[in-house]
């Protein structure tokens, strides 16, 4: 099992690039509107504050911080310029393998009224990528929904059924760290299983990957996206 899963992990990520038949959607207006007013008014709020503490050092900033909230603390080393000062970058991960049929277009729905919602919040960066898997090869099938037009794509895979989460979750990484920006990085995975996979060894035999190995690839390419300063978050 070290073997195969040694191999697996050392395979090229080479996704194929989609375009899923369009079930259109229905967004959620009150729903989009309380995002976009919540998230605004917690970044004006931060706006505000850095504005009146001024070109300030990262420790008198946190000092300007804490003292605004408490006269008894001099410092407090957790807080970070960077999460009151960059925006950040959202991918919505979402898993349309055919196992997630029973959802018909409530993640068409969910991904719709996000991105309505993020439209109105410029610090924030928000994409959806819906992923499968080819049901005989170890490979991702990938769409990239970057505005609610195509939310309607986002759907059970009618051909590709597998979820292969690795693969998915090695492109997503890469994808969200190739804008080069200071902002924050964010990965928000919506699946209901665990990965599944077939597979063409180098000895030429195919085989349906085992529960066990496919974890733990899965928990390489978080620990990797960790490592990476990627948090994931998996619904």
């Amino acid at each position: 099992r070290d073997a195969l899963e040694e191999e697996m992990f050392k395979v090229e990520n080479k996704p194929i690039f989609t375009e899923r038949s369009d079930y259109g959607f229905t967004i959620d207006q009150k729903l989009s509107r309380q995002l976009s007013k919540t998230l605004n008014k917690i970044k004006g709020r931060l706006d505000t504050e850095i504005s009146e503490a001024g070109e300030l050092e990262i420790n008198e900033f946190i000092r300007f911080k804490v003292d605004k909230k408490s006269r008894t603390i001099s410092d407090f080393n957790i807080f970070e310029e960077e999460n009151e000062i960059n925006g950040i970058d959202i991918t919505l991960l979402v898993d349309c393998s055919g196992s997630m049929r029973d959802l018909d277009q409530k993640l068409a729905d969910l991904s719709a009224t996000l991105i309505d919602s993020m439209e109105n919040t410029s610090f924030v960066n928000f994409k959806v990528i819906a992923f499968s898997a080819k049901w005989h090869e170890y490979q991702s099938v990938l769409e990239i929904i970057d505005t609610k037009d195509k939310a309607g794509r986002i759907h059970a895979d009618e051909n590709d059924l597998h979820d292969n989460h690795p693969l998915a979750i090695d492109f997503t990484v890469k994808d969200i760290l190739s804008s080069n920006s200071e902002n924050k990085k964010l990965i928000i995975m919506i699946t209901d299983g665990y990965p599944e996979a077939e597979y063409h060894t180098k000895a030429g035999k195919h085989i349906k990957v085992d529960n066990q190995t496919m974890i733990n690839l899965m928990v390489r390419s978080v620990t990797n996206a960790k490592n990476l300063q990627v948090p994931i978050f998996c619904i």
